[in-house]
């Protein structure tokens, strides 16, 4: 008789280890369930805020680009803006052809002292002779 009272509490043992077993693994099917559908939902919301920002963000460039285009200030502003910027490089330009014409006239003034220099002296140089 013990031997059978010792299989059945093993047996009482067994059951009791696999309804335990059993609860846990429910437990955790649980938590994991609401935990998918807790990140599910949080990845949701964030997404939908980024839209929500997204399309505000490109509300307002647009609103700004039409502000911009039908503004006739900004709009003489940006061809005095054009203007001065091609005043500018037609000035720099300027400043480097003068630049450049100031250089070729050093260069032709060097060559033409330098010719003098050699004049003089050929000159001195037969007048030595002569004597």
């Amino acid at each position: 008789q013990s031997k059978i009272e010792l299989q059945r509490r093993l047996q009482q043992q067994q059951v009791c280890r696999t309804e335990y077993e059993f609860e846990e693994n429910l437990k955790r099917t649980q938590y994991e369930k609401k935990f998918r559908e807790l990140t599910i939902s949080q990845n949701l919301a964030l997404a939908t805020e980024i839209d929500k920002d997204t399309a505000d963000e490109e509300r307002k460039r647009r609103e700004i680009q039409k502000i911009c285009e039908e503004a006739p200030e900004l709009r003489d502003l940006e061809a005095t803006l054009r203007i001065a910027y091609l005043n500018k490089e037609r000035a720099a330009q300027l400043d480097e052809k003068i630049l450049t014409a100031n250089r070729e006239q050093e260069r032709i003034q060097a060559i033409e002292d330098q010719m003098e220099y050699d004049r003089v002296r050929a000159i001195r140089s037969e007048s030595d002779k002569d004597r």
